[in-house]
């Protein structure tokens, strides 16, 4: 691309201004995933006794399943998440079927690789379904479509040709856009780039001033960019600074003009408010159903 070195020698810059705000905090967690279905969203209503109505779900104890996705498709509710089985530390794709008792049964692994694959992000478009997982420990930014879903998958195309993070695709103003971190440095996120394209699997380009975050408090995505109602975006992501996935921010699209990109944060979620809960990184509604994840301290 032309003026890369001009970009990583810029993202290198805003990086230097916002990794002193990284403060790492060595603490083992167990990532587990909780649900609920409500009418009134986190959005407008994140009290603790809101907080306290999601239920967590039992996993295995040697797993880690985190990153939670809901879909819907047929009439079904699905949820995708992360699962990563000590000690191996490379994840992999799985999903259940949610109930309408708020159930997960009929969990499997549906996508993997021989490098990690976490933040799996589920968009329909054109009658395909397709599945954007990350995939930075393979180099890129990798796009998969369904042949048998929620099951076999497909490598559709690499999107991106270089390491990125917790990348989101969605589509609004009559137009597909990408928000997407590069890693700048191993380990750390603290910017998160804007792309556009016309067709979902591109070419996808970067927009002019279309730096969505560049503060470590909020640029990292915890979740798919999504609908509230008719006119509303909401992009959800992570509070890094203390340590990672330390705390859920909820933030409004104000603004996609031109490629030019303004949030404003509605609703933040910290950790703490259940005993051994160190970290919140992911959300995800359709419809009534909701997803978190939390990090307990082992």
């Amino acid at each position: 691309m032309d003026q890369s070195g001009a970009r990583v020698t810029s993202l290198s810059r805003a990086s230097g201004r916002t990794f002193p705000l990284l403060r790492r905090v060595d603490r083992p967690l167990r990532w587990r995933i909780a649900i609920r279905r409500t009418r009134a969203p986190l959005y407008e209503d994140a009290s603790r006794s809101a907080l306290q109505s999601f239920r967590w779900i039992d996993s295995p104890p040697n797993r880690h399943w985190a990153d939670p996705t809901i879909f819907e498709s047929d009439g079904q509710t699905w949820l995708f998440f992360e699962e990563m089985v000590d000690p191996s530390r490379v994840g992999h794709i799985c999903c259940g079927r949610l109930t309408a008792e708020g159930d997960l049964i009929e969990i499997r692994p549906v996508l993997q690789q021989p490098h990690h694959l976490s933040f799996p992000q589920l968009i329909a478009a054109g009658g395909v379904i397709f599945m954007l997982p990350e995939s930075a420990q393979g180099g890129g930014v990798d796009l998969y479509r369904a042949a048998r879903f929620p099951d076999e998958w497909i490598l559709q195309k690499r999107l991106l040709d270089f390491r990125c993070v917790d990348s989101s695709i969605f589509q609004a103003a009559g137009s597909w856009w990408m928000t997407t971190s590069p890693q700048v440095v191993p380990g750390h996120t603290a910017i998160t780039w804007l792309l556009r394209a016309d067709r979902i699997t591109g070419p996808w380009e970067f927009q002019p001033g279309g730096i969505v975050a560049s503060d470590v408090r909020l640029a990292r995505a915890a979740g798919s960019v999504f609908e509230a109602g008719a006119d509303r975006l909401i992009r959800p992501s992570q509070d890094c600074s203390v340590s990672y996935g330390y705390a859920l921010n909820l933030n409004e699209i104000v603004c996609l003009n031109g490629g030019l990109y303004r949030e404003r944060t509605i609703c933040r979620v910290d950790s703490g408010w259940m005993p051994a809960l160190a970290g919140v990184h992911s959300y995800s509604r359709v419809g009534e159903w909701e997803a978190i994840d939390g990090g307990f301290v082992t």
